[in-house]
């Protein structure tokens, strides 16, 4: 897997065959770079960290309504 970034568009009539191409070329002179996928653990504990965010921006809105309302 490698960064979408790394692989530019071939102009004029854009076809499978003519990207595979395109990709081998860029494979071939080393300018491809590769993408980083984190592991199973690493993907649930960045959705625990943001879930815990969206909590806490929560809590925080919460209060503020509760001081305003009292």
């Amino acid at each position: 897997m490698v960064k979408a970034h790394s692989i530019k568009n071939v102009t004029g009539k854009k076809t499978d065959i003519l990207d595979c191409q395109w990709i081998q070329q860029l494979l071939t002179y080393g300018l491809l770079h590769k993408s980083f996928r984190p592991d199973e653990a690493t993907c649930v504990l960045r959705a625990l960290v943001r879930h815990r965010e969206m909590l806490l921006r929560y809590r925080a809105s919460h209060i503020q309504h509760a001081v305003i309302d009292y």
